[in-house]
């Protein structure tokens, strides 16, 4: 048993075992979703966040050529 009060709220996040997904929790959202009682919308995909991991990404690739080009140009210049 943990030394930590587990908390009475409902919406309280669980933690450790009791966080864990289980065959049970998925059957009873698939058994929401069939039912029309579950209304969640997928992710567009096109705000903000999406717009900032396209430019991380950008930004990774850029910085991994220009560290292949410096690498190129010093095994040229050393030989």
């Amino acid at each position: 048993m943990s030394p930590w009060p587990r908390s009475t709220d409902p919406t309280a996040p669980l933690a450790g075992a009791e966080a864990r997904p289980t065959r049970w929790t998925a059957e009873a959202a698939a058994r929401a979703i069939l039912s029309g009682q579950a209304t969640a919308t997928a992710k567009t995909g096109d705000g903000p966040v999406e717009m900032a991991r396209m430019f991380r990404l950008a930004k990774t690739s850029a910085v991994k050529a220009r560290t292949q080009a410096i690498n190129q140009l010093k095994a040229v210049l050393v030989r």
